[in-house]
């Protein structure tokens, strides 16, 4: 740009000198000349380049987010936005983590995770074995440097453990305006997170006893005292630039207009224009992976949309080419139009299994004071909960709940899990009425008249089956299982009464919920998997009662295996 300017000035120059030196130029004598014909060069002008039309990929949005601050979270539509943002900082893929701002994942193997021994006096903090932020006190639990539960004692110091995680950053990550991103960006994200005023849960925070940059684009972590999480990475903060909204507080950047309406990240876009009905992001040209070609267009438009119908024309009509609908809701009302159009060929319907497990438990161990008619103990018999399983057509349940598009889970991890057993529910009763009846009768349970229902010894098979019907996201999935449930069992003399609870009623803890106060012979309920699957829930220890009203295992399920 400099060498041109200059060459254009320089020329300009040289015009002005040769029309003052034709002004200054004396008269010229008169002399006669004959006109000649004189050769004009032949001027080719070139067709105008065509600037390419800018790749442009639509998503219609369910909700428009009010902010996107990277601590507000705020609307459905947030996390959609995000993506595009911000670029992992570690994303999940296959049931498993891949790092993307991250040089490597830390573990134990390359050294990045370390557990080490630490003193902690007689009244200092230290997070127990429970999983508690306490001070060190006699009777408070915490883990020895052997990993063994012990108990403090009276003015004793205690020897624990202490988690050591290092992070270590890419040196090519920049931010949108072109700033490289440290660790320094990190730590400045878990200062600003940590706060007071910022939303959310502080509990990371809690369990950190120092977070740092040790080095340009190095992160060290260290545990409070006595804490072992569950997942290292959980522990990353996610970077925001200093240099940017280092002048700010947490507070301030709740309402400043920058970080609200156009955040800084270093995600592939960037945003460009943002008025109602329509959010532009443009392309980043500091993004990391833009030598690979990425990203494959050059803008994305977020468009808000009312409702499930304005979606599914905007779709059918070219208007966007992706639909985001994050409720079930939307699912439920529009399921026969959408697999109709998918059906015609208008739209391509994508279904992702979610993290939310729904389940059928047995009441194994009910609460103490309370009797069952059918026989308090009778689900700790394997043989009848097996003959049961026997007689429920899961695949059945998932399809008619779900319009054929659902598939019943192998298990608490999903079939395509690296943790699901081989080969993916091999190990459950497959679904042959005439085994769970032929079981049931070896159990004593027998057909009594006209009615079909079995009785042992006067008492007849009639179980109760506790569920919640909520009004809307998955109220027709239960309804539809319930229905179909009591069918099913009907088959194999068993008679089902459904018995729906409010939510406060189902899921409060012990004593008073259904649930967890172990107030059942069959529940169904949906329960949130983590990544991976949290076997201890269903521990000994988990066991709801006076001693634990908060515990999980909720069946009441004990083996010594």
């Amino acid at each position: 740009m400099a060498a041109r300017a200059i060459c254009c000035r320089r020329a300009a120059a040289l015009a002005l000198a040769l029309l003052l030196a034709a002004c200054s130029a004396p008269p010229p004598t008169a002399t006669a000349v004959v006109a000649t014909a004189r050769p004009q060069p032949t001027v080719t002008t070139a067709p105008p380049t065509a600037v390419p039309a800018p790749r442009v990929l639509t998503i219609c949005l369910e909700n428009e987010p009010a902010s996107l601050y990277i601590f507000s979270e705020a609307g459905r539509g947030w996390n959609h936005v995000q993506e595009a943002l911000r670029d992992g900082p570690i994303d999940r893929r296959g049931f498993g983590r891949q790092p993307v701002i991250l040089e490597r994942l830390p573990d134990w193997e390359n050294g990045d995770v370390t557990l080490d021994s630490v003193v902690v006096e007689p009244g200092a903090g230290l997070v127990t074995a429970d999983g508690d932020l306490d001070r060190l006190a006699a009777g408070v639990p915490y883990w020895t440097p052997d990993m063994e539960r012990a108990l403090g004692r009276a003015d004793k110091a205690i020897t624990t453990i202490q988690m050591r995680i290092t992070f270590r950053l890419r040196d090519d990550v920049r931010w949108a305006d072109g700033a490289p991103l440290t660790a320094d960006d990190s730590v400045f994200g878990f200062e600003i997170g940590s706060a007071a005023a910022t939303p959310g849960s502080k509990l990371a925070a809690w369990r950190t006893a120092t977070y740092r940059a040790s080095a340009a684009h190095t992160i060290t972590w260290v545990g409070q005292p006595g804490y072992y999480p569950a997942d290292v990475l959980e522990h990353l903060a996610e970077p925001l630039a200093r240099h940017a909204y280092g002048d700010l507080d947490a507070a301030q950047l709740l309402t400043d207009e920058q970080a609200n309406r156009a955040p800084l990240g270093w995600g592939a876009f960037q945003v460009a224009q943002w008025e109602p009905g329509l959010l532009r992001l443009v392309r980043n040209k500091y993004y990391f992976r833009a030598a690979e070609g990425l990203p494959r267009v050059d803008e994305v438009h977020f468009v808000p949309l009312a409702d499930e119908s304005a979606a599914l024309s905007a779709v059918a009509g070219g208007e966007c080419q992706i639909a985001v609908r994050d409720s079930w809701d939307a699912w439920e009302d529009s399921a026969d139009a959408l697999l109709a159009a998918q059906s015609s060929g208008q739209l391509a319907v994508q279904l992702v299994p979610g993290p939310v497990l729904e389940q059928l438990g047995f009441g194994i161990l009910m609460a103490p004071d309370l009797q069952r008619k059918a026989g308090t103990d009778l689900f700790q018999a394997v043989p009848l909960r097996r003959a049961l399983a026997h007689c429920v057509d899961r695949e059945a349940l998932a399809a008619a709940a779900q319009w054929g598009q659902g598939s019943a889970a192998a298990g608490f991890v999903p079939a395509a899990h690296p943790l699901q057993p081989a080969p993916a529910g091999g190990t459950l009763p497959e679904y042959a009425v005439q085994r769970g009846q032929a079981l049931l009768e070896a159990a004593g349970w027998l057909p009594a008249g006209d009615s079909g229902v079995r009785y042992r010894q006067g008492r007849a098979l009639r179980l109760r089956y506790a569920v919640n019907f909520p009004l809307s996201n998955s109220g027709f999935l239960r309804q539809s299982v319930a229905e179909l449930l009591r069918t099913q069992l009907r088959a194999c003399g068993v008679d089902l009464q459904v018995q729906p609870f409010a939510s406060s009623d189902l899921y409060g803890e012990f004593p008073a919920g259904v649930l967890f106060g172990r107030q059942f012979d069959l529940a169904q309920f949906a329960w949130l998997q983590p990544g991976e699957p949290r076997c201890e829930l269903f521990t000994s220890a988990e066991l709801p009662g006076a001693a634990n009203p908060g515990g999980s295992n909720y069946t009441g399920y004990r083996s010594a295996a």
